[in-house]
């Protein structure tokens, strides 16, 4: 939140200085809501890569209960839709899931910036003082 500053020193007003300052609260609440979203989305990244060799053999199982070779058993199952349903799933996710890694890790910078940005604006209004 933006503030206005209005600096007296000896009856004579200086001009207004605009400086930031702080909600901590809002600041916390902001942090731990992408922590949270950074994490779902991390678990769910992790659940369907952990999946994908699990999917692999069951796909590869059905093939070759018809009868394939297991050379054209792989094949069919790396071609199946269910597999590139479940890849394209795995796709999305680990987007997701990197750019809520990038939003926390940037809104952690956007703070250290403002609270850097609050303390030299008080060092600059204290100095006029």
């Amino acid at each position: 939140m933006r503030a206005k500053t209005t600096i007296t020193t000896g009856g004579h007003e200086s001009s207004y200085n605009t400086t930031y300052v702080l909600d901590t609260e809002r600041t916390y609440a902001e942090l731990e809501s992408a922590s949270e979203n950074k994490v779902i989305k991390a678990k769910l990244y992790k659940k369907l890569k952990y999946l994908e060799p699990i999917i692999v053999n069951r796909l590869l199982k059905r093939f070759r209960d018809q009868g394939l070779s297991h050379a054209d058993a792989k094949t069919n199952a790396l071609a199946s839709t269910e597999y590139e349903k479940h890849i394209q799933g795995l796709l999305v996710a680990e987007i997701e899931y990197e750019q809520a890694k990038d939003k926390y890790e940037h809104m952690k910078i956007l703070k250290d910036m403002r609270i850097t940005e609050e303390s030299s604006a008080r060092k600059i209004i204290n100095d006029k003082t």
